[in-house]
C-alpha cells in the first residue's frame, strides 16, 4: 500500500492510494481515492494515517486469498441457509396452496381456482427444472454464461460479503456457485411438493461456521459493514440537525471519535469488542493530561499517534487525563452505539455496546451545611479585583507578549477588555468571544449586548443565556464602544484574536488559559477563583444592593422561576432601561481613572496599542 498522498480538491482534503498491482484487474482501477471530509490539514493526516492503518490490515488479509476449499465451504453454508429459510417461510404460509387470495378463488370458483394453481405450479417447477439444468451446462462449459448467471454469480459474493483478490479467486467463486446452485434448485423443488429437503442441505448447515449464520443477520442491515467514521458522520449529522448537539458539542464529540479510531483503528462497530475497550480505557488514563497541547507531547502525538505518547508517558512522572474526562469521552461512544442500534442500520437492536460496564464509578463529593462542597466557587473580594487591575496588563506593560513586566504600553486587547466584561457583567467565558460587532446594539438609549440574536443560539450553553445584557457605566467610560464598535464591519467578530482555531477546544479556550497564567501572576492561587467566579461576584454584589432577584438572574443569565414571571411581560425598552439601572448599581472597585491615565500614557508612547486596527 505505498504511493498514498493527500490532494486538496474544492476546499476538502482526499486520499490517494494506488491499488497494487495484483488487484486491479479485479478492481478495475488504478487508485482509490476516500475524502476526508475536512478542510484541515492536521485533521486530514490524522484521519489519513487511521484510513492508511486499516487498509494496510485489509490487504494484508486479502492478498493472502482463500484456498479452494474455504471457498466451497462458504458457499456450500449460504446455500444451506438459504434452502432451510426458503422451507421455513413455505411452513408460515402453509405451503404453496395460497396462489390466490381468498376472494379470487370465491370470484374464480373452486374447480377453475385448483386447475390455474395447478398450472402455476407446474409452470413454477418447469422453469426451475431448465434453471438448474442451464447452470449444469455453464459449469461443464457446454454453453456460454449468460447474463442472468452472472447477476447470479454477482449478487452470491455479495451477499457472501467475500473480499475477492484475484480472477483466479473469482473463479474458483463463481464455479462452486454455479455448482452448488442446483442443490438449493432441488431442494426449492422439493420444498414445493412437500417432500423432504436432500440431506446434502442439512449436513452443510451443521459442518458450517457458526459466525456464517450468525452474521446473517449482520449483513441484510442496510448499513452492515461500515466503518466507524462513517457512522459517526450520519450519528453527528442527526444530533445536529435534531438540535440535541450545538456545534461546540460537535466538535468535542468528533474529538472523542477521532482518539477512538487513533487507538483502535477504523473497523465496523460490530468489530470492536469489550477487551478492544479495555484497551483503550488502558492507554487514554496513561496519557499526560495536556497531551494535545503541550509542546512536549504534542509533536509525538500529531507523527506518531496516541500509543506513541503512551509509552513515552509511562517513562516519567506527570499528570495524567481523569477519570472524569475518560467518562465524557466513552458516553459519546456509548452513545452512538445506541444510537445504531436505534436506527436498525449499522447493528442489530440486540446488539451489545462494547463500552457496558467500563465507565469508571466517581463518588460524589459531600456536601457541608451550606449545601456547598468543598472545592465550590466563591466570589472574588474587592483586594482580590483590585490585584487584576493594578496588574501590567491595565497600568502598562513592556509588550504585548511580555505582559507580565511593567512599563509604559497597555494593549487594549481581547484580553484587557474579557476581564473588564467578566468583573462588570458576569458572563460566561464564552458568550463575548461568540459576539458579532452586530451584537453591541444600541436601543432605547441603552449600549447592550444582544444575546438573544437566532445566529447564537446554536453556541449559547445554557437555555437561560439568551438575554439583552446593558453595558456598564464604567466599560463606556473606558471607551469601549470607541475601541470595539465604532466603524467596524457589523459582521466581523467583536474579539477576532480570542476564537479558538481548533476542533479540539471550545470556543475562548485560548483566554482561560492565559487567564489561569493571569490570576496566578496576580497572586491569587486559590483554585475557587476561576473566570466563572466573576459571575458569582456580580450576582452576590447585586443581591446585596438590592436588586431583585429576577433582575439578577436575567443579568447574568440563570434560568428561574422568578426570572420567567416576572421579566416575561416586559417589553425590550422597558426592560432595558430597568437593567442598566440595576446594573450599575454594582460598584466593584474599578479605578477608571487610572486606568484612562494608564491608557493616555500608552497613547503618547503607541497609540496602536490602545487602539489596535481591526476589520
Amino acid at each position: 500500500m505505498s504511493g498514498h498522498f493527500l490532494r486538496l480538491r474544492g476546499g476538502t482534503y482526499h486520499l490517494r492510494i494506488r491499488v497494487p498491482t495484483k488487484l486491479r484487474p479485479f478492481l478495475n482501477q488504478t487508485e482509490v481515492v476516500i475524502s476526508l471530509r475536512t478542510g484541515r490539514f492536521e485533521h486530514a493526516l490524522r484521519m489519513a494515517r487511521a484510513h492508511r492503518s486499516e487498509l494496510d490490515r485489509i490487504m494484508s488479509e486479502i492478498e493472502g486469498g482463500m484456498s479452494q476449499r474455504e471457498i466451497e465451504k462458504r458457499v456450500r453454508a449460504w446455500i444451506a441457509t438459504l434452502a432451510l429459510d426458503y422451507d421455513r417461510v413455505l411452513a408460515m404460509h402453509d405451503g404453496m396452496t395460497s396462489i390466490f387470495t381468498p376472494q379470487e378463488r370465491e370470484k374464480m370458483g373452486v374447480e377453475q381456482s385448483q386447475e390455474l394453481e395447478a398450472l402455476v405450479k407446474f409452470m413454477i417447477d418447469d422453469r426451475v427444472q431448465k434453471a438448474g439444468d442451464v447452470l449444469s451446462s455453464v459449469v461443464a462449459g457446454f454453453e456460454q454464461g449468460t447474463e442472468s448467471t452472472e447477476l447470479l454469480v454477482g449478487a452470491s459474493i455479495e451477499q457472501l460479503g467475500l473480499k475477492l483478490v484475484s480472477v483466479e479467486e473469482y473463479k474458483l467463486l463463481r464455479r462452486s456457485v454455479l455448482r452448488n446452485m442446483r442443490f438449493l434448485i432441488k431442494s426449492i423443488r422439493l420444498s414445493q411438493r412437500g417432500l423432504p429437503i436432500p440431506k446434502e442441505i442439512y449436513d452443510w448447515y451443521d459442518a458450517c461456521d457458526p459466525v456464517i449464520v450468525q452474521d446473517k443477520q449482520i449483513k441484510h442491515l442496510k448499513n452492515a459493514g461500515i466503518v466507524m467514521s462513517e457512522v459517526w458522520t450520519k450519528f453527528s449529522e442527526s444530533k445536529s440537525v435534531g438540535r440535541e448537539w450545538r456545534k461546540a458539542e460537535v466538535d468535542a464529540a468528533s474529538a472523542s471519535m477521532n482518539l477512538w479510531i487513533s487507538v483502535l483503528g477504523d473497523k465496523p462497530l460490530e468489530g470492536y469488542s469489550p477487551a478492544d475497550v479495555e484497551q483503550f480505557r488502558t492507554i487514554f488514563l496513561g496519557l499526560p493530561h495536556d497531551y494535545y497541547h503541550s509542546s512536549k507531547w504534542k509533536g509525538t502525538y500529531k507523527t506518531k499517534g496516541v500509543r506513541a505518547v503512551f509509552e513515552l508517558a509511562m517513562a516519567v512522572e506527570c499528570e495524567r487525563t481523569t477519570p472524569k474526562t475518560w467518562n465524557k469521552h466513552l458516553s459519546r461512544i456509548s452513545e452512538l452505539y445506541k444510537w445504531a442500534k436505534k436506527q436498525g442500520e449499522a447493528l442489530p437492536a440486540e446488539a451489545k455496546s462494547p463500552c457496558d460496564g467500563l465507565f469508571i464509578h466517581i463518588p460524589k463529593k459531600r456536601r457541608g451545611r451550606r449545601g456547598l462542597t468543598s472545592d465550590a466557587r466563591r466570589p472574588y473580594t474587592k483586594d482580590e479585583i483590585q490585584k487584576f487591575l493594578n496588574s501590567p496588563t491595565f497600568l502598562g506593560s513592556r509588550s504585548q507578549h511580555r505582559w507580565k513586566l511593567p512599563g509604559e504600553l497597555v494593549f487594549r486587547d481581547h484580553r484587557y477588555w474579557l476581564v473588564l466584561i467578566g468583573l462588570l457583567h458576569g458572563t460566561r467565558r464564552e458568550e463575548p468571544v461568540l459576539l458579532k460587532v452586530k451584537h453591541v446594539k444600541y436601543e432605547h438609549g441603552v449600549w447592550h449586548f444582544d444575546l438573544l440574536d437566532g445566529e447564537l443560539a446554536e453556541e449559547l450553553k445554557s437555555i437561560g443565556s439568551p438575554r439583552l445584557v446593558p453595558l456598564h457605566k464604567y466599560l463606556l467610560d473606558l471607551g469601549f464602544i470607541e475601541a470595539r464598535v465604532a466603524g467596524r464591519d457589523p459582521e466581523a467578530r467583536l474579539f477576532p484574536d480570542a476564537v479558538s482555531r481548533s476542533i479540539r477546544e471550545r470556543q475562548a479556550d485560548p483566554f482561560g488559559k492565559w487567564f489561569l497564567n493571569f490570576r496566578r501572576h496576580c497572586g491569587l492561587t486559590d483554585e475557587k477563583l476561576d473566570f466563572h467566579a466573576f459571575r458569582h461576584t456580580v450576582a452576590t454584589e447585586l443581591l446585596n444592593a438590592g436588586v431583585p432577584k429576577a433582575y439578577v438572574e436575567e443579568i447574568c443569565g440563570h434560568e428561574g422561576e422568578e426570572r420567567e414571571s416576572v421579566l416575561a411581560v416586559y417589553d425590550h425598552g422597558r426592560l432595558l432601561a430597568d437593567l442598566k439601572l440595576y446594573i450599575d448599581r454594582f460598584l466593584p472597585p474599578v479605578d477608571v481613572e487610572a486606568l484612562n491615565a494608564a491608557r493616555r500614557r500608552s497613547d503618547r508612547r503607541d497609540r496602536s496599542a490602545a487602539w489596535p486596527r481591526l476589520k
